[in-house]
């Protein structure tokens, strides 16, 4: 499982702009276009249409806009709620079982940024797929996600509604204020790989009143090695619950990070909940402004 979380953060692709479409799947009449997160034009699919959805985030999506009937099929670590789990499986972050979605003949298939790669972009282009792309940097970015995949289906009044009172949760707690202390986001700890301030797990940190102490500008999820860590002298450190004990089997290999961090809290979250850029983020966000306090 850690290697998937790091896999997932890790293996960011920037998908092109356009490719060749050789028309192998046949289209059905369309109305309208719609622009996705990277800026290609997607056709608006008619109503009742079928899609495919290759990342857990946007399956939860699809489930948070009542459209799980139209589902038909999505990745093995798709596993939220727990009736995605008996939709037909695709493939994984990894690999795509190609040859399983031209049978399905989807009218659409929903993507990610973060987790999916351009060679099953492009792959799935060239078969003759519509592709939405998504792409959240932040917890606005992921509201855009819910209300473009809303409006996709011809639930935006629907997605807007549920947006609406997802942001008054995140306004009141971004009220809660620390003094900010600094914090470290880890997703990895063998080796240490953090959060910068260019990701949407930074909000975590920022909507609690924390200052992130990973700065970097080029890489979203930068590996540190020990003694950057003890440079940055964090006073909360975050880490994956299931990382915990290798965390501080680590601590006891290296006895000077072990003393610099002895008065640094460590708080150990869900990264089945914090680390997926969907509408669950909002209960993250409400568990860690509890466990900060």
């Amino acid at each position: 499982m850690k290697k998937i979380i790091v896999l997932t953060f890790i293996l960011l692709a920037i998908i092109s702009c356009n490719s060749e479409n050789n028309h192998k799947i046949e289209k059905k009449s369309v109305s309208n276009i719609m622009v996705d997160e990277i800026g290609n034009e997607v056709e608006i699919p008619e109503k009742g249409s079928k899609t495919i959805s290759l990342a857990p985030n946007l399956t939860e999506i699809i489930f948070f806009l009542d459209l799980q009937n139209q589902l038909i099929g999505n990745t093995l670590y798709c596993n939220y709620p727990s009736q995605a789990e008996k939709i037909a499986k695709v493939g994984d972050l990894l690999t795509l079982d190609y040859e399983k979605i031209v049978e399905l003949k989807p009218d659409i298939i929903l993507m990610t940024i973060e987790g999916n790669q351009k060679n099953h972009y492009l792959k799935l282009k060239d078969l003759g797929f519509d592709i939405y792309v998504t792409n959240p940097r932040d917890f606005n970015g992921i509201f855009k996600s819910i209300i473009a995949i809303g409006k996709l289906f011809g639930k935006e009044k629907l997605a807007r509604g549920k947006v609406d009172s997802l942001n008054s949760i995140v306004q009141n707690v971004s009220k809660i204020k620390n003094n900010g202390k600094k914090a470290v986001f880890l997703i990895s700890v063998r080796p240490f790989i953090a959060a910068s301030k260019n990701t949407f797990i930074n909000e975590y940190l920022l909507k609690t009143g924390l200052e992130n102490g990973v700065v970097s500008d080029k890489i979203n999820y930068p590996v540190l090695n020990p003694e950057e860590l003890i440079r940055i002298k964090p006073q909360i450190i975050i880490l994956p619950k299931s990382m915990k004990n290798e965390f501080e089997a680590i601590l006891n290999e290296n006895v000077l990070l072990k003393n610099e961090l002895k008065t640094t809290e460590i708080i150990s979250i869900d990264e089945n909940i914090y680390f997926k850029p969907g509408p669950r983020f909002v209960e993250a966000l409400l568990d860690f402004s509890r466990k900060i306090k």
